[in-house]
């Protein structure tokens, strides 16, 4: 069921990324507790839940933005409370759970904890269960290349694909068969978890959708080299043909805004040539998929479309160069594939001309981020009173500070600029109002979407990031909110800003 919003429509919404619900299960999952963060947002009046990709991640990393998959979904997101009241998990199995914290995911000791659960699971669901077997043929353009991929990086002991003896590296169709005969029982459990997951992210969504919250998603322009993406299509993909190798890689040059270094991410590069040769056959259907997921979707650094920075492979960010990304033909190729695109772009940081001109060509909404506003003196683009209604306006995105933390990084110059642009003093911020300051300067634009981290509603600080960029440390992603602070004050407070800014229930 979809429940598209209109672009036109005044709404508002709040970003938060399903692992950091409460939950006693040390990371948040998609049954009661969500559920219950519906109902707050329906309380709330916030008609948009924002969250970050929810696929399958990577366990020395466990990042949303290095999946396994563009397709899949997360398992360790499933709900085993609801698994419990489906007979699929005996209530002893939560008791015997360790004791978690509740303030951060400790992504590790989940994950030991739900392995043997899950292969419990896989014994309970046959092979030949027909709402399994209708999934597995319905996914099948991923499905059985994902199921395989992640059975033999157990095998493998988890190396990088590009590590795996040559003829699984190159996918010789022998190695192949002989791969699925052994790994039979693992590439079970993986199609039996991507099935849960399908279902019980259905089921959230369709709740979600009976108290009017759409769901929004995120979709990184570039995929995980470690992934069953790259491994099964590596035709679409910048890489050396013998070793599988990437030769360039994704990254940016220094922007000022998200980051004053450059910054190399590591993902391989696309072969756009190759993929314009099959009218981009591979994006469509990821982005097909995307909005079976999804109502709507942000894409993730759009600029790369119109140009991208190429860094060889093993050398700095910064000995990168821009190449020609695929332009308007990709997004054509899209309308021509899906007909409706419901998405928007993230085009922040250095955008020049050219990169406005290709989203406005392709008829997406933008994106303006409140804080970037007021990184340098003068008029800029960011500032609320330019944000209209081609703008998805933000206080801020799960890459930059909350606000309390942005304030507290503010010298006294700048704290006294914001303040002026708020129309309040420095007895004002004395109050501990600050973000509710900005939350009503954001609310009151005339963009038709505007979208908070939950951090920012509840005024919480640096303790609250959900990301650094560039930080490869599990303090990133990790942050869980306290049920306690989803209470009906907020919930009444937030109603009112809404009803204030004519943002409310449709």
């Amino acid at each position: 069921m979809q429940h598209r919003i209109n672009a036109c429509t005044r709404t508002s919404g709040v970003i938060l990324h399903p692992t950091s619900l409460p939950g006693p299960m040390g990371s948040g999952e998609l049954g009661a507790e969500a559920r219950s963060f519906v109902d707050f947002l329906a309380r709330a009046g916030l008609g948009i839940w924002q969250v970050l990709p929810v696929v399958p991640v990577q366990e020395d990393w466990f990042s949303p933005y290095s999946g396994l998959s563009a397709f899949g979904g997360n398992p360790y997101m499933l709900s085993l409370g609801d698994l419990v009241a489906q007979g699929l998990l005996d209530a002893e199995d939560l008791r015997g759970a360790p004791v978690f914290r509740g303030d951060r995911v400790e992504f590790h000791k989940v994950a030991e904890h739900r392995k043997p659960l899950y292969r419990k699971l896989a014994h309970r669901i046959s092979e030949s269960d027909q709402r399994l077997l209708a999934f597995a043929s319905a996914q099948s353009q991923w499905l059985e290349d994902y199921a395989l991929f992640c059975a033999l990086l157990e095998e493998q002991g988890r190396e990088s694909w590009a590590e795996w003896p040559e003829d699984l590296r190159l996918r010789h169709p022998a190695a192949l068969r002989a791969a699925r005969e052994r790994l039979a029982p693992a590439l079970h459990r993986h199609r039996v978890l991507q099935f849960l997951f399908a279902q019980q992210w259905g089921a959230l969504r369709n709740y979600a959708h009976e108290r009017g919250v759409a769901i929004v998603g995120d979709i990184p322009i570039y995929v995980n080299y470690n992934s069953a993406d790259v491994w099964a299509n590596p035709r679409y993909f910048q890489l050396e043909p013998t070793s599988m190798k990437a030769t360039y890689e994704a990254g940016v040059p220094a922007d000022g805004f998200f980051s004053d270094e450059a910054q190399h991410w590591g993902n391989p590069l696309y072969d756009w040539a190759r993929m314009a040769a099959d009218d981009f056959g591979w994006w469509a259907a990821r982005l097909r998929h995307a909005f079976e997921v999804y109502d709507h979707v942000r894409i993730d650094h759009f600029r790369g479309f119109q140009a991208y920075w190429a860094v060889p492979a093993g050398r700095p960010a910064a000995e990168g160069a821009w190449q020609d990304g695929p332009g308007l033909a990709f997004f054509d190729a899209m309308k021509r594939h899906l007909r409706e695109v419901p998405m928007f772009a993230e085009d922040l940081g250095l955008i020049t001309e050219d990169v406005h001109k290709l989203r406005r060509d392709a008829g997406l909404p933008g994106m303006s981020v409140v804080q970037f506003g007021f990184k340098q003196p003068g008029d800029s683009p960011y500032l609320p009173h330019h944000a209209g209604a081609s703008t998805v306006y933000y206080t801020g995105t799960h890459d930059v500070p909350p606000l309390a933390e942005w304030r507290a990084s503010l010298s006294h110059a700048e704290l006294r600029r914001v303040l002026e642009y708020l129309g309040k003093t420095p007895d004002d911020a004395a109050r501990g109002e600050f973000h509710w300051d900005v939350l009503r300067a954001a609310w009151a634009t005339a963009s038709p979407w505007v979208i908070a981290q939950l951090q920012d509603f509840m005024g919480s600080g640096a303790e609250s990031r959900m990301n650094r960029p560039g930080l490869a440390d599990l303090v990133n992603w990790s942050w869980r909110v306290d049920a306690a602070h989803l209470s009906d004050e907020l919930a009444d407070r937030c109603a009112r800003l809404n009803h204030t800014y004519a943002r409310g229930p449709r």
